[in-house]
């Protein structure tokens, strides 16, 4: 099982802060989306993200392979707008452990 929670930054002009806001969070297991805590239309369900540890550098989705996509979906947002984490828990009703974080901080350019 896997916790996706995406971010977008933004930016306080007046203030001279940049903040994050919250987008989506959920929980991805073997058969796809399992729990959406929030954001439930900004789920990027067609991204389609490459897979490095291919050969022929796969295409993997949701529905082909739900785990691998929840890992590799931080590397399909790198512009810097948004930030992707994923955290491994046990089932949905886990919270996540800091300790176990497969957490990668990219930026968004979806496909």
């Amino acid at each position: 099982m896997r916790h996706v929670t995406i971010h977008k930054s933004v930016t306080d002009l007046v203030r001279m802060e940049f903040n994050s806001q919250l987008v989506a969070s959920f929980y991805v297991g073997e058969n796809g989306i399992e729990r959406v805590e929030y954001g439930e239309n900004e789920i990027p369900r067609t991204v389609a993200v490459f897979d490095p540890a291919e050969a022929d550098a796969e295409r993997v989705t949701l529905d082909s392979n739900p785990l691998r996509w929840a890992e590799l979906l931080p590397t399909a947002y790198r512009s810097g707008e948004y930030i992707v984490s994923v955290v491994e828990t046990k089932d949905a009703s886990d919270s996540p452990a800091i300790t176990s974080a497969i957490t990668a901080e990219m930026q968004a350019v979806p496909n």
